[in-house]
């Protein structure tokens, strides 16, 4: 086994079982209830719909990491040999690699590797996933964060926002200000690839009960088959376990044969696509 550890936080939409299984580090995220100043911490993203779908929706707010959360992280484990590689999402959506940084300075950096997945969410998680696998393979820590920086480019990732005026009216602290430009692209489609760890609009507008064969189709071939080279499928889901559940049918009823596994949307991509929204990502 290589003596990197891997660290990570709540935006890679990994689940309890997922850290269990793989030993990877997840800095947990803030979020605060209601007119409670009172935070609360949560470990995986299902605990954040939890809230948002309850009788408190529409008054939770989040606050991703500090400096100080990763600080905590990196000094119980820097106690350890080895090296620590800490993958996180897209600078474009969140400030976690800026938090991150800070306390790799604050510790020893020549140990700390802060990588930049150029992803969010499940796909970052995924990412995330085969980092860790390569620690049980023995492999470098430098071997591994290239490996973490490539994988954004054997990713396709389709989305289906259902609450567009969520991200403008949730408050939320270390998440990326919507820009002009992206307030514009929500009005006008609630359809998104990822590209580059962005979101980038496709045509037209799909009503949320239409989304599972919408994005169906995205994922195939003309043909409608899986792209040849995928290795993997993934469905996510922000709340949304019936449209969830129509994707994985479909899938099945299009003879897709690779392992497809069920996510759910983290709290800093679910701010800008809103509680109900589903997404498909395949893996070459």
């Amino acid at each position: 086994m290589s003596n990197c550890q891997i660290v990570t936080d709540i935006s890679s939409g990994l689940n309890q079982v997922a850290i269990s299984a793989t030993h990877v580090h997840v800095v947990p995220m803030t979020i605060y209830v209601g007119a409670s100043e009172k935070p609360q911490e949560i470990d995986e993203p299902a605990e954040f719909w939890q809230q948002c779908s309850s009788e408190h929706r529409g008054t939770v707010r989040i606050a991703q990491p500090s400096p100080g959360d990763f600080f905590r992280v990196y000094n119980r484990l820097y106690a350890e040999d080895g090296s620590i590689l800490s993958v996180h999402s897209s600078q474009v959506f969140s400030k976690t690699v800026r938090a991150a940084s800070v306390a790799a300075e604050m510790i020893d950096d020549s140990r700390i590797r802060v990588v930049d997945s150029g992803l969010i969410g499940p796909p970052m998680g995924q990412a995330v996933l085969e980092a860790a696998a390569l620690t049980e393979e023995d492999r470098h820590a430098e071997e591994i964060a290239r490996s973490v920086e490539e994988f954004a480019d054997r990713v396709e990732a389709f989305f289906c926002a259902a609450d567009l005026g969520f991200s403008t009216a949730m408050k939320k602290k270390g998440v990326a200000v919507l820009t002009s430009r992206l307030r514009s692209m929500l009005a006008r489609s609630n359809l998104y690839c990822m590209t580059d760890g962005r979101l980038e609009p496709l045509k037209g507008r799909v009503r949320p009960a239409e989304a599972p064969e919408y994005l169906v189709k995205l994922l195939l071939t003309d043909e409608g088959r899986i792209p040849e080279g995928t290795s993997l499928v993934g469905i996510m889901s922000a709340g949304a376990d019936s449209h969830a559940a129509r994707i994985k049918r479909l899938l099945q009823e299009a003879n897709v044969e690779v392992e497809v596994e069920q996510w759910t949307i983290d709290p800093v991509l679910g701010t800008f696509l809103g509680p109900g929204s589903v997404g498909v990502f395949a893996v070459e």
